[in-house]
């Protein structure tokens, strides 16, 4: 990653306020740190905020570890970050395995998600045991679990309801202890109405429901930000400015 002060590439530089700062396609200037950023923290692995985004996470280190937790929230607000904070709040000692439901494709996406034999359809040519079972004990984060689609959705609730996961062309249940986190980038409620989401999974998830303010509601924060992103290690900037 390349620093520039004010429009001079540099190593490392004495700064003072107003001074231009590019690293990437980030900018900022210098300022005073305001007083208000007193709380901000590393909330998650890679996860920063002050006192808005600690209260909106103050809820899930609460939970009892078998309770699910829907995260709703813009695109770059933390859902992963906050997903992780619910994993590691609840002493599960399994994996925390996240899975980004846009990205499985649409006819592979339960064979991914439950498992498969060898065989079982063109392509697979070994056996897989798939996320669910790799996040026992553990948590699995479902994020953009709007994109799975309404069979795939009806495998997840029968799953959730037996504990168990059956993989594609297998012929028994599988038991499985996983915590579910899931996130959606808007309330639940209303795709469950345009008939998008299935209501009765959605009353399984039941759990709580954690809203994530987006960074235009919490300026505080954007200072102290731009200054932790500036004093980590180049090459893991990229990484942790979105942790979403």
């Amino acid at each position: 990653m390349v620093f520039f002060v004010n429009g001079r590439q540099v190593d490392n530089a004495p700064l003072a306020r107003g001074d231009v700062i590019r690293c990437g396609e980030w900018i900022g200037v210098v300022v005073e740190e305001p007083p208000d950023a007193r709380g901000f923290q590393e909330i998650a692995p890679g996860w920063w905020g002050g006192d808005a985004l600690r209260a909106a996470c103050e809820p899930v280190t609460r939970l009892r570890p078998e309770v699910s937790v829907i995260i709703q929230g813009e695109t770059g607000t933390g859902k992963e970050g906050m997903a992780l904070l619910v994993h590691a709040s609840g002493g599960r000692g399994g994996p925390f395995v996240p899975v980004n439901c846009a990205a499985l494709p649409v006819d592979l996406a339960e064979a991914e998600l439950f498992g498969h034999r060898k065989g079982a359809f063109t392509g697979a040519q070994e056996a897989s045991a798939g996320l669910f079972r790799a996040a026992d004990r553990g948590s699995l984060f479902l994020d953009e679990i709007l994109d799975l689609s309404w069979p795939v959705q009806a495998k997840l609730l029968r799953a959730l309801e037996s504990k168990s996961v059956r993989g594609v062309g297998e012929t028994r249940d599988v038991p499985v202890d996983v915590r579910i986190i899931v996130a959606a980038q808007e309330p639940l409620p209303r795709p469950v109405e345009e008939r998008r989401f299935r209501g009765d999974l959605l009353a399984r998830l039941g759990g709580v429901t954690v809203v994530l303010p987006p960074l235009r509601e919490r300026r505080e924060d954007i200072a102290p930000l731009f200054l932790t992103f500036i004093q980590l290690r180049p090459d893991a900037l990229r990484s942790t400015i979105d942790p979403n």
